[in-house]
């Protein structure tokens, strides 16, 4: 992917990425291990990065929100009744968006989602929980390059197929006046697909019926298959590498927001690399950098100062406070610092097992 972006116009938050990338896939941060454990003692194997560069064309950082993210499916699925789950597919008519970039095509997408769940009286009424993951396929064999789709996990003890459809078109017809499209859907009815299976146990009818497994699955494979960035024209990566912030692709909403799993004690984070055992507020984390400020300000009444906002390296890099070069220099030294803070945590957390850096190095 880094060789990939290379390719687009020079721009200072391009070249930071590309250096981000580079160094989270060298060999001196990627290890392997032998008789990591679980909390029940079991063994097994695993592998993972020391500095995360955080960046979603990344595919070792990219695997760890996944994680997370089937974590969550996972637990919601076991402490609601399946019977008043189902799993849903909306999707758009993609040949009259083909003349849209990437990012663009999400915004017609979500805007159209936030007037469903926000106007709709059916959907308030009617649904009470959603865990929602957006995804894209690229292809080249197709008019609209792209595939932009959302799946959702609904807690609702039944769905009418031709409600949710109407509504679903409503609410998309307005976003593509607001975005100034003009309407095209090529199906009979005049209806985007929608589909909609029950969760089960066993499947017998894949047109209908989905196990669980596959949902967890579906939820949480992040966005995009990494293969299909390749296919992305250089164009659509700039806009989106340009945007301050990326889109929101995962969600959870109503009656599943109180089913999350509780964080374990003692246990690392795979997000923040987290170790309670440890001073873990001396671990930066490279995903937000920050460089910490002195607040030299007295609070007359004993109270300590408010805290103030950190900004991120990237955010500085924006502001023009710092240069490329700079950039690469503060990295460099906070990367170096989290190596050796990371090795400390995954030590102490695994003490019998053998780790190992793929340029021949044990820690």
């Amino acid at each position: 992917m880094a060789q990939h972006l290379k390719g687009a116009p020079h721009n200072k938050i391009i070249e930071a990425i590309i250096y981000r990338l580079e160094k989270c896939n060298e060999k001196q941060n990627l290890w392997v291990a032998e008789d990591l454990h679980t909390a029940d003692g079991e063994c097994f194997p695993g592998r993972g990065n020391l500095v995360s560069c955080g960046s979603r064309f990344c595919s070792q950082c990219v695997s760890i929100p996944s994680r997370r993210n089937a974590k969550i499916a996972g637990y919601a699925l076991d402490k609601l009744k399946h019977r008043d789950l189902r799993f849903v597919v909306l999707t758009m008519p993609d040949d009259a968006l083909s003349h849209l970039s990437l990012l663009q095509q999400h915004d017609v997408f979500y805007y159209a989602w936030r007037l469903l769940t926000t106007k709709s009286k059916w959907w308030k009424g009617f649904v009470r929980g959603v865990i929602r993951s957006n995804e894209f396929t690229a292809k080249l064999d197709r008019k609209n390059l792209y595939h932009y789709h959302t799946n959702l996990l609904l807690d609702c003890p039944y769905l009418p197929h031709l409600t949710l459809k109407q509504e679903w078109t409503k609410y998309l017809k307005k976003s593509f006046k607001h975005f100034g499209i003009e309407w095209h859907c090529p199906t009979k009815n005049g209806f985007p697909d929608v589909y909609i299976k029950r969760i089960v146990s066993k499947v017998n009818d894949e047109k209908k019926e989905i196990s669980r497994e596959k949902v967890i699955s579906e939820l949480c494979k992040y966005a995009t298959k990494p293969q299909d960035w390749d296919f992305v024209p250089i164009e659509d990566i700039a806009e989106i590498v340009k945007r301050e912030r990326f889109p929101r692709m995962f969600e959870v909403l109503g009656s599943f927001s109180d089913v999350r799993p509780k964080p374990r004690q003692n246990a690392v984070n795979e997000q923040d690399n987290y170790c309670s055992n440890l001073n873990a507020k001396t671990y930066v984390h490279t995903n937000p950098i920050t460089v910490p400020k002195i607040d030299a300000t007295s609070n007359h009444f004993g109270r300590p100062p408010p805290k103030l906002k950190q900004k991120s390296l990237f955010r500085r890099l924006r502001d023009n406070e710092i240069t490329i070069k700079q950039y690469k220099i503060e990295f460099d030294f906070t990367a170096e610092r989290t190596k050796r803070f990371r090795k400390i945590q995954l030590r102490q957390r695994y003490p019998f097992a053998t780790f190992q850096t793929l340029d021949g190095q044990s820690f």
